[in-house]
């Protein structure tokens, strides 16, 4: 869109009406608009409103843009193209060039000259990409952006070229290599254990419910056949949960929570969670307790639920359990699904 011709637009008809407005008005000496007036009050009001209908009309077709490219279009109206790209990957971008990124994270690097933001109209010459904002190359200017998330996606328009970097990856654009859970995710994921919420997403923040561990166990046990006899008012059959919990029931690995309820979309607390991994140890592997955890060290000990407490004792001493950075062990907290990986991980290379 050609801003200067739509503000001279603007402006000419809102001056016309300025225009008709002084001659209604009456004579030189009599106007209904003074001179003082159309200096001090209307000119400055007039470039505000043209301001704001430039802002308005410039922010739509921008809108439209994005949800083109967001909704997976490989071209949008505009002429930009839809990229995926990875960890490590680049693009380089010259002078008039355009890139949008869409998803994922990335970090951009500018030689001789500078890339403005276009949607808040900054420019830099280097930093993180924010995800829905437009960039342009400046004058004389090259940009060398770099996939930082495992998976991005952006769209591109001018002069560009891509590098891969070919790096062994995750298509999740919400996964970066520098997360302190990326070797735990990518372990649980490659396991098969947890796959993504979507096809490029993980939410790895996301809190896990009980549905979702009973399937993750399940898994673990290589997904055994079963007979669907769901012991739980609350579990359906025909549900991606159904077999896990049904199974999980027959292993002893879980129990109810009263009433013939599983509660399967409630979030899984901590000490639920060292209750299911000890069972899934001393019931379905036949293994022993060893007996020699503690949670002595942890100022919240006396928090732990007494249906709890032996489970609780098992994790720590086997080192599958540790407490939050505070000191505490948090055990009616909810687990995140990053925080699930790790704990796996640590129960795999324990009781495995």
């Amino acid at each position: 869109m050609n801003k200067k011709k739509l503000v001279g637009g603007i402006a000419a008809v809102l001056l016309l009406g300025a225009g008709v407005a002084y001659g209604i008005g009456g004579s030189q000496s009599d106007p209904l608009i003074s001179l003082e007036y159309l200096k001090e009050t209307f000119q400055p009001a007039l470039l505000q409103q043209i301001d704001s209908k430039v802002e308005s009309s410039v922010s739509a077709s921008y809108q439209k843009v994005v949800e083109k490219v967001t909704q997976g279009s490989s071209e949008s109206s505009d002429g930009l193209t839809m990229k995926t790209q990875h960890r490590n990957d680049t693009v380089t971008l010259h002078q008039g060039s355009v890139i949008l990124l869409t998803a994922g994270s990335a970090t951009a690097s500018v030689s001789y000259g500078e890339l403005v933001d276009v949607t808040t109209g900054t420019a830099s010459s280097q930093g993180m990409l924010i995800p829905g904002h437009r960039y342009l190359v400046g004058e004389g200017a090259t940009a060398v952006v770099t996939m930082f998330s495992d998976t991005a996606k952006l769209a591109v328009e001018g002069n560009s070229s891509i590098h891969t970097a070919g790096a062994s990856v995750t298509p999740f654009t919400d996964l970066s290599s520098t997360d302190w859970y990326y070797s735990y995710v990518t372990y649980a994921y490659k396991r098969g254990l947890l796959s993504g919420v979507s096809a490029d997403v993980f939410a790895p923040k996301t809190s896990v419910t009980r549905a979702m561990l009973a399937t993750i166990l399940y898994r673990l046990a290589d997904s055994p056949s079963m007979a669907a006899n769901i012991p739980f008012t609350d579990v359906p059959a025909g549900q991606w949960y159904s077999t896990p919990v049904t199974w999980a029931v027959g292993a002893g690995v879980v129990n109810g929570v009263g009433e013939n309820k599983f509660a399967p979309a409630a979030p899984i607390t901590r000490e639920q969670l060292a209750v299911m991994l000890r069972n899934y140890a001393l019931s379905y592997l036949g293994q022993q307790d060893p007996g020699t955890g503690s949670t002595e060290s942890f100022q919240d000990k006396n928090l732990i639920s007494s249906w709890a407490n032996d489970s609780v004792r098992w994790a720590v001493g086997q080192g599958i359990l540790a407490g939050r950075d505070d000191g505490r062990l948090d055990p009616s907290g909810t687990a995140t699904r990053a925080e699930v990986c790790t704990i796996l991980q640590r129960f795999i290379k324990a009781c495995l």
